[in-house]
């Protein structure tokens, strides 16, 4: 439904009368669904322009279907959306965690299932399985949890991590990395350094075995950011990993599509890159 001219001429008046409100913002909502916070900074009759958290948008009058006024506080918690995408890239995390209350689901392939819970503002928890084990045999599925520490700071957060699988075989087995992980920048737009060794039970951690990872997530457009997630293991003086490079599109609210490609540095007899896709749906 497109505003009426009416509704346009009192809006205008109403800014040219009293001016910037500072407490209040408006909320426009357009004909394709992008929901858009932020202060009117123009209007007339063919478009408006808002400042939203993350820069100046003009909005095409025909193109909305919606606007209304809503408090400020609002705007600042619409910020909270980006921390679904931003807590995590591909199979690694960032440093940031979930804020309290909010709970995602995510698929992998179709077959590995994953669950992450803000505990509080800086714990949160993730868990998960695989059901290919099911499908196709009849091993038990492996599962998994993620607990995760963040200690955010001002232009971004450090956080403490460990990622226990337990393996189903003839004697049932446990795994996992404990990982730290420095990200600078905002949950929106960031770039992360980790550094992880594994461990088992039985065995204690892994004896010259580092993963080091750099990843990063970049907003090109409400719907789009770019994504990577690059991952190095040296062991005994030799260096291998995973390159990857790719697009998160976002939907309504926090969920969202990833689609990338994996480049193994070791040679691959041929193929380019291995496809990665996951969806992202949030729950709370």
């Amino acid at each position: 439904m497109r505003l009426s001219m009416l509704f346009l001429c009192l809006l205008l008046s109403a800014f040219s009368l009293c001016g910037q409100d500072s407490e209040k913002v408006v909320k426009i909502t357009t004909n394709n669904g992008t929901i858009l916070n932020g202060t009117v900074i123009y209007l007339d009759e063919k478009t408006i322009t808002i400042k939203t958290l993350y820069g100046e948008n003009n909005i095409t009058r025909t193109d909305i279907e919606s606007i209304e006024y809503i408090d400020v506080n609002e705007v600042v918690n619409e910020g909270d959306v980006d921390y679904y995408s931003g807590s995590h890239y591909l199979f690694g995390q960032s440093a940031f965690g979930l804020k309290k209350g909010q709970v995602y689901y995510e698929n992998t392939y179709l077959f590995l299932n994953n669950f992450t819970f803000g505990v509080t503002d800086n714990f949160s928890i993730g868990g998960g399985f695989e059901i290919a084990s099911i499908l196709f045999g009849t091993q038990f599925p492996i599962m998994f949890i993620t607990p995760k520490l963040s200690f955010p700071f001002s232009g971004g957060a450090f956080s403490v991590a460990s990622s226990l699988g337990v393996v189903p075989s003839d004697g049932t087995s446990a795994a996992g990395l404990l990982s730290a992980a420095l990200t600078l920048g905002t949950p929106r737009d960031n770039f992360t350094l980790g550094v992880a060794t594994g461990y088992t039970f039985n065995d204690g951690l892994a004896d010259g075995v580092i993963p080091i990872s750099f990843s990063g997530i970049k907003r090109v457009s409400e719907k789009v950011s770019l994504i990577t997630e690059n991952v190095l293991v040296a062991s005994n003086g030799d260096v291998e990993g995973v390159l990857s490079a790719g697009v998160r599109i976002h939907g309504r609210g926090a969920n969202f599509l990833t689609l990338t490609l994996l480049r193994p540095t070791a040679d691959t007899d041929g193929f380019l890159a291995f496809p990665f896709f996951s969806g992202t749906v949030k729950l709370k």
